[in-house]
């Protein structure tokens, strides 16, 4: 499974995540993403792949920003 998630500002793109713990870390990558509508502002996009989930399993997940 892939995440996605964006920030303001350039950040680490971690997530930790696993079944009773975070014992799992990724780390995934960023691209800059310049908003030249209204808002004029630029945003950072995240990616991660989460490997080896099992179907119907409940994880935790933490992503550091």
């Amino acid at each position: 499974m892939t995440v996605t998630w964006t920030t303001f500002d350039p950040t680490e793109s971690v997530v930790e995540y696993g079944t009773n713990d975070l014992s799992t870390a990724v780390k995934g990558s960023m691209s800059k993403f310049y908003d030249l509508g209204d808002s004029n502002r630029t945003w950072y996009i995240h990616t991660a792949t989460l490997n080896d989930l099992k179907p119907g399993v409940k994880y935790c997940e933490y992503i550091s920003t």
